[in-house]
């Protein structure tokens, strides 16, 4: 009966578009002009495209009106339509419409004429444009050109993942966007939900909906409360905090210039219901500029803060959107003033969407200013506030030619995502709108690693050490830098378990107060299988006394470092202090009684001090760093025998370099 409706509406829709276009035909060029500018003030797009197209039938050489209809038919996403006129523009008008070469060069991106768009992309790079968004223009151009050319290798290998387009209670018409998991039968959304042509004008609005699976199809199960959806705005774009206790969503609205506004809000949970969304402050949002599609990150620094991502256009950026966060402080209610993410994720193009995965410390997010497949891929990048790891594809066929976003996770094997692609409920071109569709990686590989930490009390017995925190940091593959993604900490038993993602290095460290914490590298970069490693991590309690450092040697009466002092200091001390970063130490060089007083305390201070140096330009700052030399004045093993008689043995204990934990 549903199809059977469904059937009905799209012929009533299709005979009043027949029925316009018949009326349409009737009218003269003039008046067309006319209701098509008025339309496009209007801002009601698709209108101002039906009647330019119209006007360009009956005067096929008005290149100023083909140049305005190529960018209506881009801005409704009829890309098919589109590249055909700024193809043309190009050929005969390119002077006078220099953009247009580039805009046929995305165009025929989108519809995946790679080879098209890469001759385009040449024909604008090679132009003379005097825009003044032509830097701008040409750096996307560049990496229009870089798109075309992996375009073949990103097909040719696909992920392995089944894509599913969700029931068409869900999907209708209009655009379906922002699928947020609830819980593994349930996720809410955002749409117009709509299979009929809503007049211009209309006020209806977009409202937040709930998505049930039933016999393991997903099926629309209605508006959520008021609260959610008022209808004095569009709302939509929302997400939970890690504990479910708040909701940030997105509310638009028309301000006094006719621009479309969004602001960020958020309810609370509290005495069983949801409260009524507030906004948040204005050095979050901004007054005249957009601020939307919220989502939530740890602060793996502040257990009692979170950090809120989100999307703006606001000054200060690198592109149009870029992502800015702002960090929540739980205990206070309160959020710091917005920044923006910064050129690790920001790019010259639109980066939108963001996900935040808490369980992996990944972000996914769309952007159209990186290399990939055409219009918005979807990228996922590893890190916290303005410190990523450089964003990477996440494959073909979950992107595609067209608008690929919402990018959003149920567990590590299965999520959603949004997509203007082929195959989806339209109401006007097949591209016009976007819908929702859930994948699953068919070839998922679980890997995981688990250990214990402990510490050695002798050679025999080794003691548990409960509540460890365990860090997980992603090593950058280009950089080396390593990116802090995870933190657990160890059960009552010293006991843990993370699943990390293959094909990364990462470095696991286990700190706990008192202790050296344990660093151990790991990489997952060639694993295509299955698994769980083990790595046990011993920790070693902080002595009060100093430390001494083996195989520190220098030549007789110097203070340069040799070859193997520096590896010995390299594999001992320097991890030390990288792995504890918050440790800072005290060098402490020593001699025996040989030579005179005065020689020995000044040498034992350029021995401590050249080491301390030699930390420096590790990268160790110097605030962690205190030298000091002792001379012959604290011997720990005789100089000489009973007998006066000179004791080698003694003078080389004597002889050494220690350390010591001072904060």
């Amino acid at each position: 009966m549903a199809s059977f409706y469904y059937r009905i509406t799209t012929i009533i829709v299709v005979l009043t578009l027949l029925f316009s276009q018949y009326s349409l035909s009737k009218e003269k060029p003039r008046k067309l002009k006319r209701k098509a500018r008025r339309a496009y003030i209007k801002q009601d797009y698709y209108k101002a495209k039906e009647l330019y197209e119209k006007y360009i039938e009956l005067k096929p050489e008005k290149y100023d009106k083909i140049y305005i209809l190529a960018e209506l038919q881009r801005l409704t996403r009829d890309y098919k339509k589109a590249r055909e006129n700024y193809a043309k523009l190009a050929a005969k008008k390119n002077i006078d419409y220099p953009l247009a070469s580039y805009f046929a060069a995305i165009s025929f991106q989108m519809t995946a004429e790679y080879a098209i768009a890469d001759s385009f992309y040449n024909v604008f790079l090679n132009s003379r444009s005097k825009n003044i968004y032509d830097r701008k223009y040409r750096k996307l151009s560049e990496i229009g050109l870089q798109s075309c050319a992996i375009s073949d290798s990103l097909i040719n290998s696909p992920v392995e993942v089944a894509i599913i387009h969700l029931d068409t209670s869900i999907n209708k018409a209009y655009s379906e966007f922002s699928p947020i998991p609830v819980n593994e039968n349930t996720f809410w959304f955002a749409s117009l939900q709509s299979d009929t042509l809503l007049p211009s004008g209309t006020a209806k609005r977009k409202q937040f909906y709930k998505a049930e699976k039933i016999s393991n199809l997903w099926k629309n199960a209605g508006l959520l409360e008021e609260k959610f959806n008022d209808l004095s705005f569009s709302n939509g774009n929302g997400c939970f905090s890690p504990y479910g206790d708040r909701f940030y969503l997105a509310r638009c609205e028309k301000n006094l210039n006719d621009i479309k506004i969004c602001n960020i809000y958020v309810s609370e949970y509290e005495k069983n219901e949801w409260q009524k969304p507030k906004i948040l402050p204005a050095h979050v949002n901004h007054l005249d500029f957009n601020s939307t599609q919220p989502t939530i990150g740890r602060y793996s620094k502040h257990k009692d803060k979170e950090i809120l991502y989100f999307v703006s256009n606001r000054p200060g950026g690198r592109g149009g959107f870029d992502i800015w966060y702002t960090i929540f402080n739980k205990r206070k209610k309160t959020y710091t003033e917005a920044r923006n993410l910064g050129s690790d994720i920001n790019s010259i193009g639109d980066e939108l969407a963001p996900f935040y995965d808490i369980r992996t410390g990944a972000m996914y997010f769309s952007s159209d200013g990186y290399p990939g497949l055409g219009g918005l891929d979807i990228y996922k990048s590893y890190g916290e506030k303005k410190n990523w790891t450089k964003p990477a594809q996440i494959g073909y066929p979950l992107n595609s030619s067209y608008d690929d976003l919402y990018f959003t996770t149920m567990n590590k094997e299965y999520g959603f995502f949004v997509s203007n692609r082929d195959g989806g409920v339209s109401f006007r071109n097949q591209n016009c709108c976007d819908d929702i569709y859930s994948f699953r990686y068919t070839a998922f590989i679980h890997f995981a690693i688990k250990g214990s930490v402990y510490e050695l009390i002798d050679d025999t017995t080794k003691r548990s050490l409960e509540n460890t925190l365990i860090s997980i940091y992603m090593i950058d593959r280009e950089t080396e830098e390593e990116i802090l993604i995870l933190e657990n900490e160890c059960d009552e038993n010293g006991d843990y378990l993370i699943d990390v993602d293959v094909g990364y290095k990462y470095k696991i460290i286990a700190s706990k107060e008192d202790y050296f914490s344990k660093s151990k590298k790991i990489n997952t970069e060639n694993i295509d299988y299955s698994d769980t490693l083990i790595n046990d991590l011993i920790l070693q309690k902080i002595p009060k006394k100093p430390i001494k450092l083996e195989n520190i040697y220098f030549d007789f009466d110097s203070a340069e470092l040799l070859a193997k002092a520096k590896s010995s200091i390299d594999t001992t001390l320097l991890v030390i202090m990288n792995d504890n970063p918050e440790m800072n130490i005290k060098i402490e060089a020593h001699t025996d009684s040989k030579g005179n007083d005065a020689f020995n305390m000044d040498l034992s201070k350029r021995r401590a001090k050249s080491i301390t140096d030699y930390l420096l330009k590790k990268g160790i700052n110097k605030n962690r760093l205190i030298s000091e030399g002792f001379g012959e004045t604290q011997p720990i093993a005789p100089n000489k025998n009973p007998d006066g008689s000179d004791k080698p043995e003694g003078r080389q204990l004597n002889r050494r370099i220690e350390f010591r934990v001072i904060n």
